[in-house]
């Protein structure tokens, strides 16, 4: 699981990666404190332990798609309230890859309507959804590719 870099409260935040500044940019934080506080918070981590449960930990070593792709029809799916990427509890039997990684967008965004309403996502959406992919890839990357389960590469 992705942890959180420790920095003491009096310390400035240590300069930033490209892959945080890329995020940064698209998220609506000032700082990478705010940033890591938001995904260690129950507003993202529940959609990625859906994911790591209901599919990473199943397919392991499964390639990425199309981050474009991805985005653009998880916008679909929250502008449309599509239910097989909003309902509670969907039925995940017949998904492939992409549906998994729409899933964990459209729930993330969906949690998370205090950051982004309508009508920034009418006019954001596709950026900020490319966003939320990265934030996938960034907890997808803290996973040994190995592990069929993270619990057993601890």
């Amino acid at each position: 699981m992705p942890s959180r870099t420790a920095v003491p409260p009096d310390h400035p935040e240590p300069p930033l990666t490209q892959h945080q500044r890329l995020v940064l940019e698209q998220l609506p934080f000032k700082t990478l404190r705010s940033f890591h506080d938001w995904l260690d918070s129950v507003y993202v981590r529940g959609s990625w332990e859906e994911f790591l449960t209901d599919f990473l930990v199943h397919n392991p070593m499964a390639p990425e798609p199309d981050k474009a792709r991805v985005a653009s029809l998880a916008i679909a799916a929250v502008s449309s309230r599509n239910p097989r990427y909003t309902l509670y509890h969907p039925k995940k039997k017949s998904w492939a890859v992409e549906d998994h990684h729409i899933r964990f967008i459209v729930t993330v965004i969906m949690d998370n309507r205090r950051l982004w309403d309508d009508a920034m996502l009418a006019e954001q959406g596709e950026p900020i959804a490319r966003a939320v992919y990265e934030v996938l890839s960034y907890y997808r990357a803290s996973v040994p590719r190995r592990c069929a389960s993270p619990r057993r590469c601890d």
